[in-house]
């Protein structure tokens, strides 16, 4: 990275290369993995050996697109910001659009059961858990109400998750204790509009 002089300009263009570049290696290494994030809450009953339970899951998160699209509005709001130090408002000028907010915030249901190795045969018992899982964008809840917030979007399906990789013949992930999560039937309704 050069500088480009010790004018204001010149400053500017540091800070923007400066956080282009965390960007850049914070999308490489850590959004990357990233596939979503959010808050949950969980209700279950199990039995009292551990070895069958039921349950549902209600779930706000975000999409890994958006996390990079706000670690970017971030980034240029710092630099807005540094440009504009008389006027705190300037970094407000290039706002998140509320489109990628609402395409990009799941609400999520899911029932599930779960089935295992009772807890008094081994430290850490196998427990394998089925969930039907319903996910809508705050998009569709704007159009159920009559609103155009951007494209809405539903997804669902059956997932089995906890499985052993070392069952699997194909797991790249085999050994070590992992665990991988197999979606069964997944389907998404998209609109065009």
């Amino acid at each position: 990275m050069v500088a480009a002089g010790t004018s204001a300009d010149g400053i500017d263009l540091t800070i923007r290369a400066t956080i282009d570049n965390l960007l850049e290696h914070l999308t490489d290494y850590v959004i990357d993995s990233i596939i979503e994030i959010g808050v949950f809450v969980e209700v279950s009953v199990t039995d009292q050996a551990g070895a069958a339970g039921s349950g549902f899951r209600l779930s706000l998160a975000v999409s890994s697109g958006f996390v990079r699209e706000a670690l970017h509005w971030f980034g240029n709001a710092i630099v807005e910001a540094m440009k504009n130090l008389l006027n705190p408002m300037a970094p407000l000028r290039s706002a998140l659009s509320m489109e990628q907010l609402c395409e990009n915030t799941w609400i999520g249901l899911s029932a599930f059961c779960k089935i295992g190795l009772p807890s008094i045969l081994g430290k850490s018992p196998v427990i394998v858990k089925m969930s039907t899982v319903i996910k809508v964008n705050l998009a569709t809840v704007g159009a159920l109400i009559g609103k155009d917030p951007g494209r809405a979007q539903m997804t669902f399906g059956v997932l089995i998750s906890g499985i052993p990789a070392s069952l699997l013949q194909y797991a790249k992930l085999r050994g070590n204790g992992a665990m991988v999560d197999v979606w069964m039937l997944k389907a998404s309704i998209t609109s065009t509009a």
